[in-house]
């Protein structure tokens, strides 16, 4: 099982930016290439959700659990992609000084047979396979983080220019 990860900062308090990361209802308006997200189960700790999400010309749709735990979302789809045999993970947030560090950690075992369908991995080894798989992951991963890092800033900016005015208003 290959395990990767990828990590960005946020200039956001941990517990605005979880808050965020546990509603991924709001995800397809932020972040272009997540497509859908039905959600089949929620309540305070645990979801149930299908994600649609387009990558390499082409949109997967599977099911997620996740489960909130403290700092951190840890996920697992029963129902991966096709061209994963297994994909588990967690996202994990820790304060800074900047605000919250969040990093994904991702653990797939990767069908190479059905991923050489894929235009990106026709033709490459067993190898090269894993490696793509694992670039494109890691690239929807940061489009994602990015995409909510800025809802997250731009929100802060705007509450902050309110707080600003407020302050000046007195």
């Amino acid at each position: 099982m290959d395990s990767f990860e990828c990590a960005i900062q946020i200039a956001a308090a941990p517990a605005v930016v979880i808050d965020t990361f546990w509603r991924p209802e709001r995800w397809p308006s932020a972040a272009a290439h997540v497509r859908n997200v039905e959600i089949a189960y929620q309540d305070d700790n645990v979801q149930v959700l299908w994600f649609s999400v387009a990558s390499d010309g082409r949109v997967d749709r599977f099911k997620s659990i996740r489960v909130l735990h403290r700092d951190s979302i840890l996920f697992y789809q029963p129902a991966p992609p096709p061209f994963l045999e297994v994909h588990s993970g967690r996202w994990t947030f820790r304060a800074t000084s900047e605000g919250t560090t969040v990093t994904v950690v991702h653990r797939v075992e990767v069908n190479v047979r059905a991923a050489r369908v894929l235009p990106v991995c026709a033709g490459l080894d067993h190898d090269g396979v894993r490696q793509q798989l694992q670039s494109l992951i890691t690239s929807n991963s940061l489009q994602t983080m990015r995409a909510l890092k800025g809802l997250l800033e731009t929100a802060q900016e705007t509450t902050d220019d309110h707080s600003s005015v407020a302050a000046a208003a007195r």
